[in-house]
This record gives C-alpha cells, structure tokens and sequence, in this order.
C-alpha cells in the first residue's frame, strides 16, 4: 500500500451514529484483505484502536479520514457519505419520535 499522507486533526467533527456506515468501513477492508493496523499505519496512526473503535462504531471517523479510507479502499467517497447522511437520518427520526413521544 501507497502511504497517504494525512493529518487525521479534528477539524471537522462527526456526531457519532450507529448504523451502517460501521459495517461498510469494516467489510470494505476486509475485502481488501487488509488488517486494522495495515489501514491504521497507512492513516499515520500508532496502532490500530481508532480503526476498531469506528467499526464498532463506538466513534465516527472526521470526514478527512472518511476521505482518506475510500481512498485506501477505492471506494467511491459519495457511496460513504451516503450511508453517513442515511444513518443520520434514521438518527434524527428516532430523536424526533422520542421527542414527540414525551409530548404527548
């Protein structure tokens, strides 16, 4: 694999969801047939816990790393930001439901 030079600075945060884009990320590496730490050192990180921590989707990846991963996948980076817009949607809906719940 080609490094890709890239600082993974927060600049821009992603509210964390749970959803599908968790599962995209993970089998798109495993199609690969890359591991977590290959795709981590490719990121420029030390170890491989953030990589685990998104595909667990216990923390969302900033849009500059979600960049950065559809490259190392080739993946087209629309069809990422799809599944990320679809799971906050589905997100928002179930708040909204919540919140009309407590209304009534």
């Amino acid at each position: 694999m080609r490094k890709i030079k890239s600082s993974l600075k927060k600049k821009y945060f992603v509210p964390v969801v749970r959803g599908q884009l968790n599962k995209l990320l993970k089998m798109a590496r495993i199609d690969c047939d890359f591991k977590q730490l290959e795709v981590s050192k490719e990121l420029g990180l030390a170890n491989a816990q953030y990589l685990s921590n998104i595909e667990r989707g216990l923390c969302a990846p900033s849009m500059e790393t979600v960049l950065a991963l559809a490259k190392i996948y080739k993946i087209v980076p629309n069809k990422i930001i799809d599944v990320m817009i679809s799971d906050y949607n589905q997100a928002l809906e179930q708040k909204i439901r919540s919140i009309n719940k407590n209304f009534k």
